[in-house]
């Protein structure tokens, strides 16, 4: 039988970068993301359809209750929580803005 939460740490410990993530109005605590800084503009033939923006992608059990307010850093940037896209898996996706 797959322990799918096993199969996510493996998975972060595998692929992860550390950063620091603080919570708003708590404790920074280190932890395993995938951080991707696609800051690329999405491109088609009728122009800019949006921005990659950075963001990292974290398990949900690490961050219970993520909000706008919280920060990660990653490789010494302090980055806002633009939005929060959860999947459904037990991932989501943080978009971060500076």
């Amino acid at each position: 039988m797959l322990d799918f939460n096993a199969d996510k740490a493996v998975f972060l410990s595998d692929f992860a970068e550390t950063v620091v993530y603080t919570p708003f109005g708590g404790q920074a605590a280190n932890l395993p993301t995938i951080f991707d800084n696609a800051n690329q503009d999405i491109r088609f033939d009728m122009g800019v359809l949006g921005s990659g923006g950075p963001r990292v992608i974290v398990s949900d059990s690490d961050v219970p209750n993520l909000s706008k307010k919280d920060t990660f850093t990653v490789r010494s940037v302090v980055y806002k929580v633009a939005d929060i896209q959860p999947d459904g898996t037990g991932f989501t996706t943080v978009l971060l803005k500076l």
